[in-house]
């Protein structure tokens, strides 16, 4: 790791949750690129939101399994709401996190607005980030959490409400158009 990391990681501008990102994602890597190597941004560059099979650092592999107690918590209450008993959502057990949190998360599927629940799971997500970062100071493993938390103010960033009321209104109106062509075949 370069010597100047240090310096590099006091240059970044404060991340917070639900603001508009002070940089880009891109500039971001540009500018550890341009600081501490292109090898190391080509690192930072495979971290992703979604989990992924092959983590290449402790950062990624804790991500990779939280994530994974995420989409399976929340797999499990959908499957309870549809009363399915046989069908598995889950990709992989895992019981990296305490019972606090799977409640946590069932009080966030609780919450009835889409769009207020996905804040609130990236919300959660933050957290957890933050709690991973106050056990590092300094390390390359802090731009691994960096770069996460960009990617979940990018994500946020990207939800806007007119596009959602549309998208919804168009996958209606083909809903409210399939059951009218199949009552028209039942007619005929």
């Amino acid at each position: 790791m370069p010597a100047d990391l240090f310096y590099f990681i006091s240059s970044l501008p404060t991340l917070r949750w639900s603001e508009k990102a002070p940089l880009s994602y891109a500039s971001f890597m540009e500018k550890c690129s341009e600081n501490i190597g292109g090898d190391y941004a080509q690192k930072l560059a495979q971290l992703q939101l979604l989990p992924s099979d092959e983590p290449q650092s402790l950062i990624a592999r804790q991500w990779l399994d939280f994530e994974a107690f995420v989409r399976n918590t929340v797999a499990e209450f959908r499957k309870a709401k549809l009363r399915r008993q046989n069908v598995v959502f889950t990709r992989h057990e895992t019981t990296h996190l305490s019972p606090g949190d799977s409640k946590r998360l069932e009080e966030i599927m609780a919450i009835a607005s889409p769009l207020e629940r996905e804040n609130a799971l990236d919300l959660f997500r933050w957290k957890f980030l933050d709690g991973l970062a106050a056990a590092h100071y300094y390390d390359d493993s802090l731009l691994e959490i960096y770069a996460l938390k960009l990617l979940l103010l990018e994500k946020q960033a990207s939800r806007q409400l007119a596009k959602g009321q549309e998208a919804f209104k168009v996958l209606m109106e083909a809903g409210l158009q399939k059951a009218r062509d199949a009552r028209s075949e039942e007619q005929a």
